[in-house]
């Protein structure tokens, strides 16, 4: 298949957006006690598009039977390199110099180098890298769901929604983190677009309610109404912000897809789309530390300091 060279410039924007996120908005809500309003909704977008496109992605040929085991270790090994050095490079650098409230334990570390921590509720080396425990738990869900080859049902995703919702519900830390945990939606709808794309549905089919019985009506059009359902999931379990930002990011995520961005072909934003996995690793602690000692150095550390870990 031919890369597609839009949703490689499409990565490369979104990677800047969620930096100019963390380093004034984010860095602002753990350091100094306010945020800038108009700037939060550049996490929530930047997260749904990258869940989009790692969602369309992961899926894969429906019907094709996998070997279990291949296909995580497979999607698992790929992270590995960057990330341990990344990690590695955050928690010796964050030991070294002053980063109130974002620093972890040397055996968190090592359960962040086997990618275990999101999974069994301990600190992140860097909180930004909840992203990488969501993918892995939505790799080893879809590798079950494929290797049953129960992708082509829409039920199991509804069921996928269900398992998250009561896992959460239940505080059962490690189901919840191999379903998504409250970004399965997001992941759905990517995993749904791409299953549409294949059987080649239309969304006009939306218009020929007359023409079929409600049953037959219902069953042409199930994946575009299990995305419905995943965008009102995704209002309940997240909120306003993020069920907006997730209406921003779709459009702009289909028409990637179908290559009518130009724009996106840039050669700047593709080379940020290409190495967006390393930088997003490595900007947020870094920066924060960066920011925090240079701030503090100038007396520009305000006094309502709240120091806080999470995203």
């Amino acid at each position: 298949m031919e890369r597609n060279k839009q949703i490689d410039g499409l990565r490369g924007i979104t990677i800047l957006l969620i930096a100019i996120f963390h380093l004034f908005c984010r860095y602002r809500e753990i350091y100094c006690g306010y945020t800038i309003w108009y700037l939060k909704w550049m996490g929530d977008f930047g997260n749904s598009i990258f869940l989009l496109i790692s969602s369309y992605f992961l899926i894969g040929i429906i019907g094709k039977k996998i070997h279990l085991k291949k296909f995580i270790s497979k999607k698992i090994v790929r992270l590995w390199p960057s990330y341990i050095v990344a990690i590695t490079v955050i928690m010796v650098s964050t030991h070294f110099f002053s980063l109130p409230g974002r620093t972890c334990s040397w055996k968190d570390y090592l359960l962040n180098v086997v990618f275990l921590n999101g999974f069994l509720g301990h600190a992140y080396v860097d909180g930004a890298h909840w992203y990488i425990t969501a993918l892995i738990g939505a790799t080893i869900t879809v590798a079950i769901i494929k290797y049953y080859q129960i992708e082509e049902y829409s039920l199991t995703y509804v069921a996928w929604l269900f398992l998250e919702g009561i896992s959460g519900l239940l505080g059962i830390t490690p189901l919840n983190q191999i379903l998504g945990s409250s970004y399965a939606p997001i992941i759905c709808i990517g995993i749904a677009i791409h299953i549409m794309q294949q059987k080649g549905y239309k969304i006009r089919g939306l218009l020929k309610i007359r023409e079929y019985a409600l049953r037959e009506y219902f069953n042409n059009n199930k994946w575009f109404f299990l995305c419905i359902i995943c965008y009102g999931y995704l209002f309940l379990r997240k909120g306003r912000l993020s069920f907006i930002c997730l209406c921003m990011a779709l459009p702009v995520f289909l028409l990637a897809i179908k290559k009518k961005m130009v724009f996106l072909e840039n050669s700047v934003v593709r080379f940020m789309g290409m190495i967006s996995y390393p930088f997003y690793l490595i900007h947020q602690n870094l920066a924060y530390l960066i920011e925090y000692n240079v701030s503090n150095r100038f007396d520009k550390i305000p006094l309502n300091f709240v120091a806080g870990g999470g995203r």
